[in-house]
């Protein structure tokens, strides 16, 4: 059986599993640097064999872009002459999450990438 869940607590997504047999799943959760949730949750989804997916993993872009990792995002695009937004992407894939990024602004993945 394929699950995905988005957003799902940690109980929720235990209900999900004891109803399953032959689990796959994906567990697509808000994902990023500024949310503390994440460095318990992950883990514990790789432990029951389920992939984790991100969303608003540009939040330190986009909705934080004063915030404590702004000097840190500079000196690692500019290392690399590149974008805010690409070393988030793959600060987020090479932790082994799939990301998933989503924009109202058809310009700005031309801006950004």
């Amino acid at each position: 059986m394929l699950i995905g869940v988005s957003n799902y607590l940690r109980s929720q997504v235990q209900s999900t599993f004891w109803s399953a047999t032959d689990l796959h799943a994906l567990g697509h959760i808000e994902c990023h640097e500024y949310l503390q949730r994440g460095n318990d949750h992950v883990p514990w989804l790789r432990q029951h064999r389920t992939q984790v997916g991100s969303f608003k993993g540009l939040t330190p872009a986009f909705q934080a872009p004063d915030g404590s990792l702004q000097q840190l995002l500079a000196l690692i695009a500019n290392a690399h002459d590149t974008s805010h937004v690409v070393a988030l992407l793959a600060w987020i894939i090479q932790s082994n999450i799939v990301a998933v990024a989503t924009t109202r602004k058809p310009e700005r993945p031309d801006d950004h990438f």
